[in-house]
């Protein structure tokens, strides 16, 4: 073979495989996706919730200016200092109503809104944009945008009803 056919069929073995790889990252994007709108129809229906996904060790992030916002390095933490401080606070938990998941990469990107009630009776209606990063299977990192008022105002109600 000739140096140049030799160098053609180079280039050709490297885009079709490029291609493949293509392939198989979407097919990868699409599994991430298809496991976090999952994960929000098993929470609308109580038998699990999207975190679940979460990897023990996850880094979640909460944007904003509230009391809660800050870096979380693990999933016990964001538990003990987030979610159960604030399912304390619901008299009805939260049903997300997703408006949109979108991915690219390793990355999934849903965009909720949360319907709840709180202890004093008054709507948690508040929206988010939450951006997962996955690696093998997993959320290893999350950024949660969301209403930091509300949050804030669900926050600082009491407990108990």
């Amino acid at each position: 073979m000739k140096k140049r056919q030799v160098s053609m069929l180079l280039f050709f073995f490297v885009l079709a495989f490029a291609g493949q790889l293509k392939a198989q990252d979407r097919g990868v994007m699409e599994n991430y996706k298809a496991k976090v709108a999952q994960s929000f129809d098993n929470w609308v229906q109580r038998t699990g919730s999207p975190f679940d996904l979460l990897a023990d060790d996850v880094v979640w992030t909460i944007t904003g200016s509230s009391a809660q916002a800050k870096t979380y390095t693990s999933k016990q933490q964001l538990i003990s200092e987030v979610l159960d401080p604030l399912n304390a606070r619901l008299s009805k938990r939260i049903t997300p109503e997703v408006k949109g998941i979108y991915a690219d990469g390793d990355m999934v990107i849903v965009l909720w809104r949360s319907k709840a009630e709180t202890n004093a009776g008054k709507p948690y209606n508040g929206d988010y944009a939450w951006f997962m990063h996955f690696e093998k299977g997993k959320v290893t990192q999350v950024t949660a945008f969301l209403d930091n008022q509300k949050f804030a105002e669900a926050m600082a109600l009491s407990e108990h009803k």
